[in-house]
């Protein structure tokens, strides 16, 4: 994760730790996006945060939770796609400030796919307050009408 020589060594690290890893992989997956040789790598990053989204628990959560409001729009938007996987309703307050005012289409789209996967009525309110009728993105206003129809037919936790 930390010592192949090509960002791309590390980046096929943590999607092999995806298909296989366990919670007790999570430390060194976070420890990996942390080091100064991988933060400005996208890729390595993004297979990162899907490794974190597949194996899933606590320490994943939180950190996926907190890359949502990164600076960085990719991390935004990667995080807001692992939340499709996550879901996690701890998340819903951040996801819904990203479907209503982030400036990336595709971070607003999973945004509002994973509002609508949490489902519960937090989940279901952040959908109705920040899905806008007539929303000139079409794939947000087609991604919040498939949302509401998600979280309408889930059953609440």
């Amino acid at each position: 994760l930390t010592g192949g020589p090509l960002p791309e060594d590390r980046a096929m690290a943590a999607r092999f730790l995806s298909e296989i890893g366990q919670e007790a992989d999570v430390p060194a997956l976070i420890a990996a996006a942390s080091s100064p040789r991988n933060v400005n790598e996208q890729l390595f990053q993004q297979e990162v945060l899907l490794a974190l989204s597949k194996i899933a628990g606590p320490e994943a959560k939180v950190f996926v939770r907190a890359q949502l409001s990164s600076g960085d729009p990719f991390m935004r938007g990667i995080s807001a796609f692992a939340e499709t996987r996550l879901q996690d309703p701890e998340a819903v307050p951040t996801l819904e400030g990203l479907l209503a005012m982030d400036r990336v289409g595709d971070t607003r789209v999973s945004a509002a796919t994973a509002l609508g996967l949490i489902a519960t009525e937090e989940a279901r309110a952040a959908l109705e307050r920040s899905c806008k009728l007539g929303e000139p993105d079409k794939r947000v206003d087609l991604a919040c009408a498939e949302a509401r129809k998600v979280a309408k037919g889930a059953r609440l936790p």
